[in-house]
């Protein structure tokens, strides 16, 4: 991790969609709200998975759970196809129309992981950053499947997820807990349904998923773990003003082994065997 961003992708947005209510929920929110917002979801889980991913011009990559395709046009701009689904159809339709305005290739496409719409062994990486958690428990092993099926042999699976010990899942469940907490930092609470339906009938839930849950689910597939990690202690509670200060303090954690365990995303690459 290079001390501040030198990576992130700029975009600009058509005439057509200056308008906040046109824009996609996380490209509103996590993307243009707040530097804070913006560095843990894009320079940090979605750069790092990039980077785990190791990905080489020609080569095909799948992003499970794209939202408006911030990840496809990074991959893009490196000569990668870029392929993403979502089954929240606004943002796929905002993230065409925002690839096509800057001048990105990609792939956007509404569909659920549970059935992917793709040939065997069609891509040489997948990565899904902060989806699986929002994926129905009954689903999990179908869509893992899903995965493995539509990976080259020797392939790579890039996941993120909330780590249920870090320091985020902690001060949400402080916020649940303690009125003056949630009254001090209302962002630290989970004010998000822990089921959301859309408009399509996919469900979206809020599921936090273990790391024995993941090495089940490879032990019965048949995938190898090759790569754990921590990162992220940067939270968007805190103010931007903030920003310097607490990256040069994530860094400082993140070089400690024990302190890295409670970081607040958990990364894993899986290899298809």
């Amino acid at each position: 991790m290079s001390f501040l961003p030198n990576n992130l992708l700029r975009v600009a947005l058509p005439p057509e969609l200056e308008d906040e209510k046109k824009q996609a929920y996380m490209f509103l929110k996590w993307y243009k709200e707040s530097k804070i917002r913006r560095w843990m979801e894009y320079d940090r889980r979605n750069e790092d998975l990039i980077k785990l991913a190791e990905s080489k011009p020609g080569q095909k990559i799948l992003d499970i759970g794209c939202a408006w395709g911030y990840s496809l046009m990074r991959l893009s701009s490196m000569g990668v196809l870029a392929y993403g689904i979502d089954v929240d159809v606004q943002a796929i339709e905002f993230g065409k129309r925002l690839a096509e305005y800057n001048g990105y290739k990609v792939d956007l496409r509404y569909a659920n992981a549970k059935s992917l719409p793709f040939e065997n062994e069609y891509f040489d990486t997948i990565i899904c950053a902060e989806t699986f958690e929002h994926i129905p428990l009954e689903n999990h092993l179908t869509v893992f499947g899903e995965m493995k099926r539509v990976i080259k042999k020797g392939g790579k699976i890039v996941l993120s997820t909330p780590n249920p010990y870090g320091v985020a899942e902690i001060g949400k469940w402080i916020g649940e807990k303690i009125p003056f907490f949630r009254e001090k930092f209302p962002a630290s609470y989970r004010s998000y349904p822990k089921s959301y339906t859309f408009e399509t009938g996919d469900e979206m839930v809020d599921f936090l998923v273990t790391k024995k849950d993941l090495k089940q689910y490879a032990k019965k597939l048949n995938l190898k773990i090759i790569r754990t990690d921590n990162i992220v202690f940067v939270l968007k509670i805190f103010p931007d003003w903030l920003f310097y200060p607490l990256v040069f303090m994530e860094k400082i954690l993140e070089s400690t082994p024990f302190l890295k365990s409670f970081a607040s995303t958990s990364v894993y690459v899986f290899q298809k065997i």
